[in-house]
């Protein structure tokens, strides 16, 4: 989509630069046009290399041309690009547009002018609006955004009047979802004027200073977004806390999660060597500059930390749905802030899909959003947006926080060897037709000898265990502590769980002492409702009443790792009248709970009306065609057969 709008272009870019001219300093005052008026900003040139400018802020172009007829801009980090040049006739005023992919199928255009201004001096960013009267004004305000109920931050530094009577302002405005980077402009009189420009934000503050010292603006982005906005002085304030914003939800767990690594194949979080120490997850976007200044933090940090044991993780939901693009993307940020750890493509740029697409936070609210895991892979906290170097003392703040909270995930690391975290020797395997396994270390290996199996029984094989990370026979599994299992991310009831000891709610006590799932038939917390559903609903018959409330609980649960086992629980049951609602799961974003939700439906083909089995068949077709995880779509076009009923 992008490249054939670029090749459009292919006459006038990229410009050769003529003999002569490769040392020349050149700088240039660009103006996009928006419905609220130009948003300018500076652009130089030392030769052939380009730099936008913003205040304090000089932003090297990944690829520039110029010649004495124009010049060419591109961002690819940002699939963006500008194009300037004189029209004929013309000596020294260029047109051209500013192109930006903004998402699937949407590719925005806005027109500008560019000229020639003095390459040193004084700012020509904005046209000076002569005032007698230029008033002081302070550095710190509340601001509310029209389309927004959580106040942002403005912090403005004013300089000294110039030869109009004006001053020139930087800053940037802090608000819960990250910061508007560099902000640069002037005051003149009662009209506050500000702009940014880095190849993704065109940002525009146009404001006035009423007569009581607030002010009363416009902000515009691009030229797709206007709203209105008030600012009041305030020297107190501040943001919410970004570590309150967001909670996890139980239930579910990143080793559940698959994506495509860089080179386009599908990759367990589970298999990345992350098991076993803390580890930090950036959820980012290639296309948010506010995840571009943190990928360079923590770029900074990962090798600070590598050494001392914690690990980095980048899971990308990037815009356009083109698998092939959307990875370009994710490697050119990998390699713009020499990234040494892995980045998966998880999903669409979208903050509620994102959402469900993890199944571990009660939302995502901004691009980036930061999770920090202990060994044991639970989520201790999590950071919502980011205040970058533009935010001057914020980012500062920000970075003595990381730090702590890092030492203290290093201070809570266990003792790893091949001992069995839960201290039993044998274990049975759920799902696996009641079969068990007998650990045992032989010459100082770790080794599985299974048992009550009929086809493998005695077999012994070699076990990899690396702190929550279990490698038996092949398959990976993880340890959930508070369910006393080893947990199979691709498979929901497959897991291992300790011979003789019970935990309720449990599966495996279900058989032995099921007053103490009845116990818990009250919980609530995404886990425990897991696990109850695991427990009762393939049991209906048993404990009906029960059984069925778990079930609606399972159902209408927000925790996508709940209902990925009540998808389950219901194939197992044979439970077809639930077949619309495992369809409708099927749509999810969430994969592992599209895989599950398939796995059940074809467990039900069997026993459905003939209607009903075409509607099924049709909906597995469809998302085996469209379902971006090869395993998945694979998965969706099994039928059963006697020897593989899932």
């Amino acid at each position: 989509m992008f490249a054939a709008l670029l090749l459009s272009a292919a006459p006038l870019i990229p410009i050769p630069c003529p003999a002569g001219q490769e040392t020349d300093m050149a700088r240039y005052r660009v103006a996009l046009d928006t419905p609220t008026g130009e948003l300018p900003f500076l652009v130089e040139f030392e030769g052939q290399q380009a730099f936008v400018l913003n205040g304090a802020e000089r932003i090297p172009v990944a690829d520039a041309h110029r010649n004495e007829s124009g010049f060419m801009l591109g961002f690819p980090h940002y699939d963006s690009q500008l194009v300037a040049r004189l029209p004929e006739g013309e000596t020294d005023r260029m047109t051209g547009t500013w192109t930006k992919v903004r998402g699937a199928d949407q590719v925005a255009e806005v027109t500008l002018t560019a000229s020639a201004v003095p390459a040193a001096g004084g700012s020509p960013r904005f046209t000076p609006d002569p005032s007698e009267d230029t008033p002081e004004q302070p550095g710190r305000w509340t601001v509310d955004f029209e389309s927004s109920t959580t106040p942002a931050v403005a912090i403005l530094e004013f300089g000294s009047d110039d030869a109009s009577g004006g001053r020139p302002v930087t800053g940037t405005v802090l608000t819960h979802v990250g910061d508007y980077r560099y902000l640069a402009g002037r005051l003149d009189g009662d009209r506050l004027r500000l702009s940014c420009f880095d190849g993704a934000h065109a940002f525009l503050f146009d404001a006035t200073v009423d007569t009581e010292g607030g002010l009363t603006g416009t902000f515009q982005s691009g030229d797709w977004w206007s709203e209105s906005f008030t600012a009041r002085a305030d020297p107190e304030a501040k943001l919410p806390d970004p570590f309150q914003q967001v909670q996890p939800l139980s239930g579910g767990s990143l080793f559940d999660l698959v994506g495509l690594d860089l080179e386009g194949k599908e990759q367990s979080i589970l298999d990345l060597g992350l098991a076993g120490s803390p580890f930090i997850v950036q959820v980012f976007g290639s296309w948010c500059p506010n995840c571009h200044d943190e990928a360079a933090f923590l770029s900074r940090l990962s090798k600070r930390y590598a050494e001392r044991g914690i690990g980095f993780l980048g899971l990308a939901f990037e815009l356009t749905r083109e698998t092939e693009r959307d990875l370009e993307q994710v490697k050119r940020f990998s390699e713009r802030y020499g990234l040494d750890y892995p980045l998966l493509l998880m999903g669409t740029a979208d903050k509620v899909a994102a959402a469900e697409t993890l199944g571990l936070l009660d939302a995502v609210l901004s691009f980036p959003t930061t999770l920090f895991v202990d060994a044991r892979g639970k989520i201790r906290a999590v950071h919502s947006g980011f205040s970058g170097p533009a935010t001057g003392p914020e980012h500062e703040l920000l970075a003595a926080e990381f730090d702590r909270r890092q030492e203290e995930l290093l201070a809570e690391v266990p003792p790893r060897g091949p001992k069995l975290p839960l201290g039993v020797a044998e274990w049975n395997e759920w799902g696996g037709a009641g079969r068990g396994v007998r650990f045992s270390i032989a010459d100082g290996v770790l080794v599985a000898r299974f048992i009550r199996d009929p086809e493998s029984e005695g077999t012994v094989t070699t076990v990899e265990l690396d702190g929550p990370r279990l490698v038996l026979g092949g398959r990976s599994y993880f340890l959930d502590r508070e369910s006393r299992a080893f947990l199979d991310p691709l498979d929901m009831g497959r897991r291992l769980t300790p011979r003789g000891e019970t935990r309720a709610p449990s599966v495996w006590s279900w058989g032995d002492r099921p007053e103490e799932i009845l116990a818990h038939a009250e919980a609530t917390d995404g886990r425990a409702t897991r696990e109850l559903v695991l427990a009762l609903v393939p049991q209906l018959s048993a404990a009906a009443e029960a059984g069925a409330e778990a079930l609606e609980r399972g159902r209408q649960s927000p925790v996508p790792a709940v209902r990925m086992a009540t998808a389950w629980a219901l194939g197992e049951a044979g439970a077809n009248v639930h077949t619309p609602w495992i369809l409708e799961q099927l749509r999810s974003n969430h994969a592992p709970l599209r895989r599950e939700s398939a796995a059940a439906l074809i467990r039900l083909l069997p026993d459905l009306d003939e209607a009903t089995a075409q509607t099924v068949r049709a909906a597995l077709a469809e998302a085996a065609a469209t379902d971006p995880l090869p395993s998945l779509a694979a998965a969706m076009e099994l039928e059963p057969s006697a020897s593989n009923p899932r």
